[in-house]
């Protein structure tokens, strides 16, 4: 089939027609008026649960490579269920997802979600899907398709699994990391909203070792609950890494700061002939870590392989071009910190820490 000239043009998600009479409001159709605010350039405009399109022409590419992620919320469902707090756990599992196709310098384009349960409330779904397409505005991505299935017997009464698949492209000429990472590059750290989505196992083992429960007061931030604190969501690191990344040539390498922490994320980034020197000491941990550190008495070594500790995000700056990285980034409100630097491997670990975290 010649799809060099397809047409998207929109058709009732039920019957096919233009003309069909609105259907019933099902999950599968509430999602889809969920995606007409989250519509962009290239998107396809028919929603049916299943299967979208996307035009890469229509979008602005040219020879662009196509860049996949599978994503999830996480334990840290047990904490929405819990709590009753399912507005942020959509924007967790699109911010989470989308963030990773930043790593090879993607632009997030299309997002689809599987939301599991035993039986659908419609209440709490429609909270889900709220906060779905609202991390679609946030990364920049169409919610081009999902479903909620119900799966009686497979999960207990309120619980449900959120997952989902993000799409993106990059031009083949920008595709990271770059080979070329050197030493002296630079590690600039963007700050984080809190642990994000990952971590949550054991920031609950630490909770019931210390008997602390989602509706108390949280210490280091006393007008709000614990669980309020925790529930706070993934940021989409997609508008701060594109206007970095359409600036200036200066990016050659970033990390998403997800499974597997500080230490797992940046590992992940790097070309096998460098690692990364980072000094601890470089920032301070928001409260909340500062917290789960001393309430969990967590050493560092287990705060980096399990937390973000504050930074969200991660870029490799060429070292001769760090000034204009620096001004992309504070132009949008960044305060981007220096945290180290890329050193050749030869041997040893990728990643070097020095100096205690600080807070």
């Amino acid at each position: 089939m010649n799809t060099r000239n397809l047409r998207l043009v929109p058709y009732s998600a039920t019957t096919g027609s233009d003309t069909a009479s609105a259907p019933p409001q099902t999950p599968v159709m509430r999602a889809a008026s969920y995606a007409k605010s989250t519509m962009r350039p290239g998107a396809d405009p028919r929603f049916n649960g299943d299967v979208s399109l996307f035009d890469p022409r229509a979008a602005g590419y040219q020879d662009a490579i196509l860049v996949n992620a599978n994503g999830s919320s996480g334990s840290k469902l047990k904490i929405a269920v819990a709590t009753g707090l399912h507005e942020t756990v959509g924007i967790d599992l699109v911010a989470n997802t989308c963030n990773l196709l930043l790593g090879h310098g993607a632009e997030p384009l299309s997002f689809h979600f599987h939301h599991a349960c035993g039986a659908a409330d419609s209440g709490t779904t429609e909270r889900i899907l709220a906060g779905i397409a609202e991390g679609c505005r946030q990364s920049g991505a169409v919610l081009g398709g999902g479903r909620t299935a119900e799966m009686p017997g497979m999960f207990e009464d309120g619980d449900y699994d959120l997952s989902g698949h993000a799409t993106g492209m990059v031009e083949r000429i920008g595709l990271l990391p770059r080979f070329d990472c050197a030493e002296g590059d630079v590690l600039l750290g963007i700050a984080s909203t809190g642990p994000h989505a990952h971590g949550f196992g054991l920031i609950r083992r630490v909770l019931t070792a210390e008997g602390i429960n989602y509706r108390d007061a949280a210490p280091f931030a006393p007008s709000i609950t614990v669980g309020q604190a925790l529930m706070q969501p993934t940021r989409a690191y997609a508008p701060v890494a594109g206007a970095v990344l359409r600036q200036t040539p200066a990016v050659k390498a970033i990390a998403a700061i997800t499974q597997g922490g500080l230490q797992g994320s940046l590992i992940r980034m790097l070309p096998g002939h460098m690692a990364a020197r980072v000094d601890l000491a470089s920032w301070r941990m928001p409260p909340i870590f500062q917290w789960l550190r001393r309430v969990g008495d967590l050493p560092d070594p287990d705060m980096v392989r399990a937390f973000n500790c504050g930074l969200g995000m991660v870029l490799v700056i060429d070292k001769l071009r760090t000034v204009s990285a620096l001004k992309v980034l504070r132009d949008l409100g960044e305060k981007p910190l220096a945290i180290g630097t890329l050193v050749n491997r030869s041997g040893g670990d990728a990643v070097r820490f020095s100096g205690a975290l600080a807070g």
